[in-house]
């Protein structure tokens, strides 16, 4: 194996390895300026977009999705995943449960492109009451999407312009809303509403832990260094909205909150001083959340309940 290499394969490991968080960001710097493609540095595991490729984990976070939302199936209705990650899965989650159509939207072409794992998916999911179609004879993504009534977009805000007004009827995204950059944040929530059919609903999982060592690390920096661009595309970019900045963009954009459940840090796990000055006079209740889940829905009312 050679030093290059082995330097891809500890990057890979860095959540798992224990190193100091400052390691990881020099690591992952040095990394993204290499010019390798994304599937070199996924087949090592660095870099990789979630976990959706894992069909176990992919059924239980869409199924828990659908739960939160109040929805048995999706029969006949028309469905979103924003940031579907490295796989296509999703596609055939959807189906499975019924989906007419569905889009999966993000920001590059990462997913799998290895034609044998979905294959081996689909008896996985009849198994879990999800019955999509045989892909054996399957010969590339286009064919998985293609059986599965899918699209697969990969430009981003770009391509979520591209999808007809009123829609959707359901939309999801696990860990993704955190990794939209900040002068782009509001103008995705904006074509998600726009994009979303009166009554529809939407579940997003968002996680506001640094994505270096799982604490606020990434509240250190300013904004004006934060936001710059070779600093932004090195793999550990996360826009640091809080929770009440997120909601709130939500309702700019016209939704309706639902929903939100949060979850806390036991305690704060950088002292005040240590973060840029911008975030230091959030207050506790705020910067201690860690993550939370909000259910959306678009128009005919509503009420927000939160804990």
């Amino acid at each position: 194996m050679t030093g290059l290499n082995i330097l891809i394969v500890w990057c890979a490991n860095l959540r798992r390895i224990k190193v100091p968080w400052w390691a990881k960001i020099c690591a992952k710097l040095l990394l993204s300026r290499i010019p390798f493609s994304y599937a070199l540095f996924a087949r090592f595991g660095a870099f990789r977009h979630g976990r959706m490729a894992d069909v176990g984990y992919a059924l239980a976070v869409f199924q828990d999705h659908l739960s939160r939302a109040g929805l048995g199936t999706l029969q006949g209705k028309v469905c979103l995943e924003l940031g579907p990650g490295d796989s296509i899965t999703s596609a055939l989650l959807a189906k499975g449960a019924g989906a007419t159509k569905s889009f999966l939207v993000d920001v590059g072409a990462y997913a799998c492109e290895q034609v044998e794992v979905y294959v081996s998916q689909v008896p996985v999911l009849v198994a879990a009451g999800l019955p999509c179609p045989s892909l054996d004879d399957a010969q590339s993504n286009a064919d998985v999407l293609a059986r599965m009534d899918a699209q697969y977009l990969v430009h981003g805000l770009a391509s979520l312009k591209t999808i007809p007004d009123n829609s959707i009827d359901f939309i999801w995204s696990q860990a993704v809303l955190e990794h939209i950059r900040v002068h782009e944040f509001f103008d995705t929530l904006a074509e998600l509403y726009r994009v979303m059919e009166v009554g529809g609903i939407a579940s997003h999982r968002v996680d506001l832990q640094d994505h270096l060592d799982h604490s606020l690390h990434n509240l250190r920096f300013s904004s004006a260094f934060w936001e710059r661009d070779w600093w932004a595309d090195s793999g550990f970019y996360t826009n640091r909205l809080r929770r009440n900045e997120i909601l709130r963009c939500m309702t700019d954009a016209g939704f309706t909150i639902v929903a939100v459940s949060s979850d806390r840090f036991s305690r704060l796990p950088l002292p005040r001083h240590k973060l840029a000055a911008e975030f230091r006079t959030i207050e506790d209740e705020e910067l201690g959340v860690r993550g939370f889940n909000v259910l959306l829905m678009k128009g005919r009312g509503g009420s927000w309940s939160s804990h």
